[in-house]
């Protein structure tokens, strides 16, 4: 019940502890990509992110490829949030296209200590 899907797309949660913060993004498109980043943000900085790159390669490299990322976060319960990213390159500028079905493109957030 934190996450705001309206307005900022970001999980701020409640209750003041140690979140293990999952993301996943789907790439899809029908163009060359050769670079995915997904990533975590709290308050607006990266704390977490996994990366695939091809270098060398050519023709659709990352169709239906998951990229993913996962850690340990501590949030205050008032107002620190986390959001996901995907920062994804084409080497022919195609557009680029992610699945937005819950089984592959998500965030969650699991409260796994509680402080304060």
């Amino acid at each position: 019940g934190y996450y705001d899907h309206t307005t900022n797309y970001r999980f701020t949660p409640l209750v003041q502890g140690y979140y293990q913060v999952n993301g996943s993004i789907q790439d899809i498109s029908a163009t060359d990509v050769y670079d995915i980043i997904v990533m975590v943000r709290k308050n607006g900085s990266t704390v977490s992110q996994g990366r695939i790159r091809f270098t060398g390669v050519t023709n659709d490299d990352f169709y239906t490829t998951i990229s993913d990322t996962s850690d340990l976060i501590y949030l205050d319960g008032v107002d620190d949030y986390v959001e996901l990213y995907a920062q994804i390159a084409s080497e022919d500028s195609g557009g680029i296209t992610i699945n937005d079905g819950l089984a592959r493109t998500f965030m969650s957030g699991i409260l796994v200590s509680r402080t304060g």
